[in-house]
């Protein structure tokens, strides 16, 4: 896949605003904002398992590289929070529903199949 970047007269035209991605504590207060999950043990495990992820990830491809966000996220617990109570126990195991989170071949490939095929601990 070829990148341009964009060109100087529009950047001129642009403002650059940086936001920081949210710490875990406002992860877990956004989930619980917009979605009705339980138990709390729960929104942990899932927390855990994306920041694991997006841990994985930054050492992977750097600061600079895209990660899983908050977006994702979002998607990410509309599915689970509908699925059965042995959820918690494969969250501790394997990357569930990889293809919400992740939104490239090579990132399915290396991040989706490789948390799948870990051991159990």
């Amino acid at each position: 896949m070829r990148k341009k970047d964009l060109p100087d007269a529009f950047l001129r035209r642009c403002l650059f605003h940086y936001v920081k991605f949210p710490e875990r504590q406002q992860l877990i207060d956004i989930v619980k904002t917009r979605f009705s999950v339980s138990p709390l043990e729960l929104v942990d495990a899932i927390i855990d398992r994306f920041l694991e992820l997006r841990e994985e990830m930054r050492r992977d491809k750097g600061e600079a590289g895209k990660k899983v966000s908050t977006s994702e996220l979002m998607d990410w617990v509309r599915i689970l929070n509908h699925q059965d109570d042995e959820i918690l126990s494969k969250l501790k195991t394997e990357l569930l529903y990889p293809g919400v989170l992740l939104k490239s071949w090579d990132d399915y490939r290396r991040y989706g199949e490789q948390m799948r095929s870990q051991p159990e601990v």
